[in-house]
This record gives structure tokens, C-alpha cells and sequence, in this order.
């Protein structure tokens, strides 16, 4: 094997996906409803005993932003089956399935903008010059991670 291929099994697979819903607050319900299966296969998912079908995985891409087909299939034929299986689904999916795809995709909205909010809050810290003044921040920054207990 060459030492730039990389393998994704299954369960790197499941613990990459495992690791993004934790990230963005997506419980084993919310995931299970979007993706019209149990919570034990989202489990056995995230435990890597249990394969994504093709129209799963078109679900997965498209509550998973910046995630690429060839993620869940390391081939040339990836982007192809999945532009298939996302045809294939939009019409059979039930409102509830629909209703949990669009909560999923809210809440990673959310999380980007703060991301993207926290990250000008600190470089707006970052640029200030007045030395004073910039630890007057840093220790009020401090002392509120600390009351939140983070």
C-alpha cells in the first residue's frame, strides 16, 4: 500500500461522523429521524459496524457541510453514485425526515456563525495595541470562561 493512501474504514468513518454531531449539538434522534432509521443504527454507525447506504450518505452530504463525497466512497464512481442517490431521494423523503434534515442543517448554520463571530471577537482582541487594554480583555475573557465553567 502506498503511504499516501489513505484508508477510511468503517469505524473512521463512524467516529468522524460521531465527532461532527457532538460538534454541532446533533443527538443520535435527530440523526436517526433524518436519516429514517433507529438510534441503534446511528450507534452501530458511529460504532462502524454499520454501512451507510448510497441515499444515506447523499443525506449526510447534505447536512455536513464541507464534507466530500469522497469521504464515504474513495472511488471514482463516489460523486456519481451520490449525485444519483440525492436524485433519487428528494422525492421519498417524509416530512418528519425533511422537518429533521433541515433542523440539523439549522443548527450547523448556528455553529458556523458563531465560529465565524468568535474568531473576528478575537482577532478585534488581537489587533489592539494598547497593551493595557488588551489585558484588561484577556482577563475579562478569563473570568467569564471561568463563571461558565468552561
Amino acid at each position: 500500500m502506498a503511504s499516501d493512501c489513505e484508508v477510511r474504514t468503517l469505524s473512521f468513518i463512524g467516529n468522524e461522523i460521531k465527532s461532527w454531531c457532538k460538534q454541532n449539538k446533533v443527538n443520535q434522534t435527530e440523526l436517526a429521524a433524518a436519516l429514517d432509521v433507529s438510534t441503534m443504527t446511528v450507534r452501530r454507525v458511529w460504532n462502524g459496524t454499520k454501512e451507510l447506504t448510497s441515499v444515506q450518505i447523499a443525506i449526510m452530504l447534505e447536512v455536513m457541510p464541507h464534507v466530500t463525497a469522497d469521504f464515504f466512497i474513495p472511488t471514482d464512481m463516489g460523486e456519481r453514485c451520490i449525485e444519483y442517490a440525492k436524485n433519487l431521494n428528494k422525492g421519498y423523503r417524509t416530512e418528519m425526515q425533511q422537518k429533521a434534515i433541515t433542523n440539523i442543517k439549522s443548527k450547523c448554520g448556528k455553529n458556523e456563525d458563531l465560529e465565524r463571530r468568535l474568531k473576528a471577537a478575537m482577532n478585534s482582541v488581537m489587533d489592539i495595541e494598547d497593551v493595557k487594554k488588551k489585558e484588561i480583555i484577556v482577563q475579562q475573557i478569563e473570568l467569564i470562561l471561568k463563571a461558565a465553567a468552561i
